[in-house]
Order: structure tokens, then C-alpha cells, then sequence
């Protein structure tokens, strides 16, 4: 039993996550690009655009994915747009159905705001980003690319994702990994009839050696509290479930909730997906294997 894994990047996917990111993920302000950029984002947006953006009927944002990935030619976010404009409801259907069993609104309209909210959203800020941004994910794309005929799939998304280990499972097809920025260090996971979609966190090179890497102070972080540690030491033993942790912990389900995520984050944690859903957690040493080179380089680093 296993799946297929297929690598793809395009700028349309980061216009998507990067409006997802402001609108819909709930843990936007512990992102790479700090707790103040949704505010300094709002700043830049016409009224008009923000309004829009309130609209629940957004929420399909994601599923827009699925036709980049189908999107023909040159996978511009003009030419991303001016196809999704032109093309009729039921064409959309078509594309999407495979995957998709159900629709709760009617296409027309969706695909009308989604396209004007994106029209919107790249010219007021998607445009105006730096341009190494995806220039680094095109990088990223293709070292995975490359890595695919060697490296079996289980540990090639555990790799890319910093510890989501999606087991085979029946009724798992493929698994598309694409790489994107806007909500490191968080992987965006998406499960369809047969695919699961992957946004794995990439993250922009250091650009002030004074300042520690947004990677090496999570890891940090992460090993700065008891219960986290005892949640390391419980699951090296052999994968245990969320009840389990729970109980050995002793803590109610919403702070045992807060201590995964930020293990999981750090990358100390390994999350093992069965179809939908993670069935338990192991621990992952590799980011304490080089934390003391991390920790000395960046030390000597800021001192030349």
C-alpha cells in the first residue's frame, strides 16, 4: 500500500496562502513574518478589499488549489486569473469534482469575489513583496523534485513538512508537496477523496546575523517548559496518542493542545497521520542533534 508524491510550485499558490494567512488561520500572529504584519498588511488594503474579505463564502479559499495545479501554461497570477475568470461554472465542476463530492455555494458567485479578491489582495500587497521570496521557493520546489526518485515518500514529506509523517493508508492516492512562506512555520494540509495537499514551510535566509534565526528560537522555546519535556521524553519511548499524552500530563486538553503545537512547530515532535487525522506522536531528534552547532554558529556568526 502507498501513495504517490508529486512537487509543484507556482507564485499563484503563495498569492493564495498569503491571503489565507490573513484571513483565515487562526495562528497568523506566531508566524515567521511576526505578531505586527497582519496589522501592517490591514494598513495597506482599501476599504473596499477588507469588506470583502469579512465574506464567509471565502472559506473555499483552499480548494482554489486544486486548479492552480491543473492551471495550463505559464501559471502567472494574471494569467492564473484570467483563466478562473473565463471559464464557466460548469468547467470548474469538472476540475474540482474528482476530488471535491460537494458543493455548498453556488459556483458563479464564489468565483466572481474569489477572483476580485484576489485581483485586489496581489495589487495592494502580493506585488509588492520581495521578489527573492519566490525565488526561494522555486529553489525549494526543485531540491524536492530532485529528491523524489531517492528518497522514500513517508520520509520525504516528514522532511519537508518538519515532522508530518502521512503513513499509507487506503484511500490515499497522492500527495502533492508545494512550498510556500507566508505561514511558516505552520504546514497548511489539505485532505481531498484520494490527494492530500501539502503546503510545507519554507524559510527566507537570514539577513541580519545579529538577530537569531525565527528556526532557532522556536526550537528554543520549545525546550524552555516542563511539560514539554516530559511530552519528549513519554513519546521517545514508542508513538503515544493525544488521550494518552493527556493523561500522563495531567493537564486539560486545551494546554496540552498549546504544548504539541509548539513541539510540533519546533519540529521536536513527529505527528503521524492515519487518512484524515493524527493518530499519535513520537518524538524527532534531529532538531536537538543540531542545536549545539546552530546555537555556537550563530554565537561566532555575530561576534566576526
Amino acid at each position: 500500500m502507498s501513495y504517490v508524491v508529486q512537487v509543484d510550485s507556482s507564485p499563484v499558490y503563495e498569492l493564495i496562502v498569503s491571503l489565507y494567512c490573513y484571513i483565515e488561520h487562526p495562528t497568523s500572529k506566531h508566524n515567521a513574518f511576526g505578531k505586527a504584519w497582519k496589522t501592517d498588511v490591514r494598513r495597506r488594503l482599501s476599504d473596499s478589499l477588507s469588506e470583502r474579505l469579512e465574506d464567509h463564502r471565502l472559506e473555499v479559499l483552499h480548494r482554489l488549489n486544486l486548479l492552480v495545479w491543473q492551471c495550463p501554461g505559464e501559471r502567472t497570477v494574471e494569467n492564473f486569473l484570467h483563466w478562473l475568470t473565463n471559464m464557466a461554472p460548469g468547467e470548474i465542476y469538472e476540475k474540482l469534482v474528482p476530488w471535491v463530492s460537494s458543493f455548498k455555494e453556488d459556483m458563479n458567485s464564489v468565483r466572481d469575489l474569489i477572483v476580485s479578491a484576489l485581483h485586489d489582495w496581489h495589487e495592494q500587497y502580493f506585488r509588492h513583496i520581495d521578489p527573492a521570496f519566490l525565488r526561494v521557493l522555486k529553489h525549494s520546489g526543485d531540491q524536492v523534485a530532485q529528491l523524489l526518485p531517492s528518497t522514500p515518500a513517508v520520509e520525504l514529506i516528514e522532511q519537508c513538512t518538519n515532522g508530518i509523517r502521512v503513513e499509507p493508508s487506503p484511500g490515499i492516492e497522492k500527495v502533492l508537496l508545494v512550498p510556500q512562506i507566508h505561514c511558516n512555520p505552520y504546514t497548511v494540509i489539505d485532505h481531498y477523496e484520494g490527494l492530500i495537499v501539502c503546503q510545507y514551510p519554507v524559510g527566507m535566509p537570514a539577513t541580519d546575523p545579529t538577530v537569531p534565526s525565527f528556526k532557532l528560537m522556536n526550537t528554543l522555546k520549545a525546550l524552555s517548559d516542563e511539560n514539554r519535556l516530559r511530552i519528549l521524553q513519554y513519546v521517545a519511548e514508542e508513538p503515544r496518542s493525544f488521550k494518552e499524552i493527556a493523561a500522563y500530563i495531567g493537564l486539560v486538553k486545551s494546554n496540552v493542545h498549546y504544548h504539541l503545537t509548539a513541539l510540533r512547530l519546533s519540529g521536536l515532535l513527529r505527528s503521524h497521520y492515519v487518512k484524515d487525522k493524527i493518530e499519535s506522536y513520537s518524538s524527532r531528534m534531529g532538531p536537538l542533534n543540531h542545536l549545539e552547532s546552530d546555537i555556537a554558529a550563530y554565537i561566532h556568526r555575530t561576534h566576526v
